[in-house]
């Protein structure tokens, strides 16, 4: 009986079969409650559930059909008698080389990013090791390894322009902020929408949550500014931003400032460039001025990150269908930030806006 095989396993092993299990039961619940379903669905779908691939899925109901529970303990390989590792010294320095220098893509892997699974893949391929899936993901805390959401880095970047913006153009508006008296924030624009595309929540493994979607979809648009200061500044729109709704943005910073002169920061929206605004740029200059970014460095605007902050807050919100209830959602959030400095300020954290912390 499967308890007597548990005695006799490691750590590793009781792990790896414990979730093979779960993971076997899950397709095959899937099987009886959707008989129906394409079973390749069913794979993705749990594979994705348990972080491994459809090929380990397979594997394990091919095992499981033929041997039962035993055939779903993992073997571990690769493990020296008497000192307790998997992996040689030398192993571990290559692994740790190769996945600090490259991503997975570049050595034909089908992974974005390293995860576990990919880890796992690449231990067995260029090793063959097999390690369970709670193995690797020891060895990654090991290592120093820990999840991290990538920056994304659009295609046309210039690192020339990138490099002379921090070097040249941003000090050059710090020692003209300190002689005018002038105030930097960086602003941009932003969509809200009723349909929370990041949302996830805890459920019991292998069991998928079910949310109830909104009848209808809904869209407001928000242009906001932030200061290293933490101060905040924004309007929201029941359409897209065009030149009289941004000029009406710059109108209310204006006001807001009481005389002192605004340099804003921002992307290189053809709205900001729009030729019918420039006379009132000018006429404006002693009050607010315009600086660009350089092109496709939306990671350089600390304003990214509070719209990061405010759609993950909201994606947690009930889905609604109701246009008063997504903006009350967004005006509360934004007063919220109103009224919390420090939050502000931890938008110009991150290692690509910290030039302007």
């Amino acid at each position: 009986m499967i308890f007597l095989e548990m005695k006799t396993m490691t750590e590793e092993q009781k792990q790896g079969y414990i979730l093979a299990k779960a993971s076997v039961k899950a397709v095959l619940r899937r099987f009886e409650q959707n008989p129906y379903e394409s079973r390749m669905k069913i794979y993705r779908e749990v594979a994705s559930d348990f972080d491994v691939s459809v090929d380990t899925i397979r594997l394990r109901l091919t095992k499981w059909d033929k041997l039962g529970d035993k055939g779903l303990i993992p073997k571990l390989k690769g493990k020296k008698e008497g000192d307790g590792k998997f992996l040689s010294d030398e192993i571990e320095a290559e692994i740790i080389k190769t996945i600090t220098d490259k991503t997975p893509d570049q050595i034909k892997m089908p992974f974005a990013l390293w995860s576990r699974q990919a880890v796992q893949d690449l231990i067995r391929e260029k090793y063959g090791i097999e390690l369970v899936i709670t193995a690797v993901g020891k060895y990654l805390k090991k290592w120093g390894f820990t999840v991290q959401k990538p920056s994304v880095k659009k295609p046309g970047q210039r690192p020339v322009a990138v490099e002379k913006w921090l070097n040249e153009e941003y000090p050059s508006i710090q020692k003209q902020a300190k002689i005018e008296d002038a105030v930097i924030f960086w602003g941009d624009e932003t969509a809200v929408q009723n349909e929370a595309n990041a949302l996830r929540g805890y459920s019991k493994r292998g069991v998928t949550p079910v949310v109830v979607g909104p009848k209808k979809r809904l869209h407001l648009h928000m242009i906001s500014a932030v200061s290293n200061q933490g101060a905040v500044k924004f309007r929201i729109y029941d359409s897209a931003i065009n030149m009289d709704r941004f000029k009406d943005f710059l109108e209310k910073m204006i006001f807001d400032a009481k005389g002192r002169k605004i340099i804003l920061i921002l992307d290189n929206l053809p709205v900001h460039h729009a030729k019918d605004l420039q006379p009132w740029l000018i006429a404006n200059k002693h009050l607010i001025e315009l600086r660009f970014l350089p092109a496709y460095s939306p990671e350089m605007n600390p304003d990214e990150y509070l719209n990061r902050d405010m759609k993950s807050r909201l994606a947690n919100k009930p889905g609604t269908s109701d246009p008063k209830v997504l903006e009350n959602n967004l005006l509360c959030y934004m007063d919220m930030l109103e009224k919390d400095e420090e939050l502000v300020q931890s938008f110009f954290r991150d290692k690509s806006v910290k030039y302007a912390a």
